[in-house]
């Protein structure tokens, strides 16, 4: 089963990847990130709703890296790419707040 892609960019909506992910016994995106097919968005997605916080923390780093590559290359593959900018500057926000939130969370866990 595939998710219908939507919006302007065609990308599938969070909460539709992860009711789709939690019908295929959560490995929709396991696969589509070991395999070439694996877009920013994917590991995004991934990072936000993994509650193993140590693969969180390794798919935020994987995530943050596939956003920033991604971002180099948005002007040489496309003219407008306004919107996806601001997409990825989201995520990227998001992400650096689930992090600290990971860290806060460890800290706590230490302490008590």
């Amino acid at each position: 089963m595939t998710v219908e892609r939507i919006g302007t960019q065609g990308w599938p909506s969070a909460n539709d990847a992860m009711v789709q992910s939690q019908q295929n016994g959560g490995n929709m995106l396991e696969a589509r990130m070991k395999s070439s097919e694996a877009t920013w968005q994917d590991l995004y997605r991934a990072a936000l709703f993994e509650t193993n916080r140590t693969k969180a923390a390794n798919l935020i780093d994987d995530a943050e890296k596939a956003a920033m590559a991604r971002i180099r290359v948005l002007p040489m593959q496309t003219k407008d790419f306004s919107e996806e900018r601001d997409a990825i500057d989201d995520a990227l926000y998001a992400l650096r707040a689930l992090r600290s939130s990971l860290a806060w969370e460890n800290s706590l866990a230490k302490a008590a």
